[in-house]
């Protein structure tokens, strides 16, 4: 969650509040789950709901993760939920954007898990809390789900000709695999993005390149009957190649 309350309001901030008291705090008792903390202090604790996709393992330090959460305090009641808004709440981990006991909870989950996250004042917001809707001193809990994340990458204008290509293919080799998974969402996403470094770009290996990127995530987008999105990329593949079979194919079905 953010610092500031809303999803953008209770999820937006830098750091998490400051603990005042130079004392040790006592560990959370009965928190169900493992103690998943740093520094094992027993402030916060996670509870497995349901597994995620190990493969992919867990999202890294400054990447941007998509997630869902439920947001109660310790009697159950509900302050806050991105359930209750339109999209996904997504934001860069492990940097300061969001409460430490998100930073640092969300970092151990994979790709499709659901878990509960028990958070001591000093991993949520601190001994002054977030009046009205988080008492001062609150431990807090969140259901969170984790869709998806991305890597922090360099953009299009720091690369030269050749950087580009490369991490065009990188992007697109990475969507063929999750394509194969059954991934097809992330897998579209991968093309698009692939996409994204080489369109402009003049050369032929570039414009090859492109026009694999815009035909796989037409297909992709068919797999997830997104029929808009697969005629917009077949459409954007007959611009590269005007007599691909397969775009004309491939945006027909759309």
């Amino acid at each position: 969650l953010l610092q500031s309350a809303g999803d953008e309001a209770l999820l937006s901030g830098t750091t998490s509040p400051p603990h005042t008291s130079s004392m040790a705090l006592a560990p959370l008792e009965d928190a169900p789950g493992v103690d998943i903390s740093h520094d094992q202090d027993g402030g916060l604790f996670k509870e497995l709901v349901t597994e995620g996709d190990a493969s992919s393992g867990s999202p890294p330090v400054g990447s941007k993760v998509k997630v869902h959460y439920v947001g109660t305090l310790l009697d159950g009641s509900k302050f806050d939920s991105s359930r209750d808004r339109p999209g996904f709440f997504e934001f860069k981990v492990g940097v300061g954007q969001v409460i430490k006991g998100w930073d640092q909870g969300i970092c151990t989950m994979k790709k499709g898990e659901v878990c509960t996250l028990t958070c001591r004042h000093d991993y949520a917001y601190g001994e002054s809390g977030h009046p009205p809707k988080i008492p001062a001193g609150a431990t807090l809990k969140f259901e969170v789900e984790l869709f998806g994340w991305k890597e922090e990458r360099k953009q299009k204008w720091e690369l030269d000709e050749a950087g580009k290509q490369a991490t065009a293919a990188e992007l697109k080799e990475k969507g063929t695999a999750a394509l194969k998974a059954g991934s097809n969402d992330e897998a579209y996403e991968l093309y698009v993005d692939a996409a994204s470094y080489v369109e402009g770009e003049s050369a032929e290996p570039a414009r090859a390149l492109l026009l694999s990127c815009q035909l796989n995530a037409a297909a992709a987008a068919l797999k997830l009957k997104e029929w808009a999105l697969a005629e917009a990329a077949a459409g954007k593949a007959l611009a590269v190649e005007p007599a691909s079979v397969k775009a004309l194919y491939r945006r027909g079905t759309a």
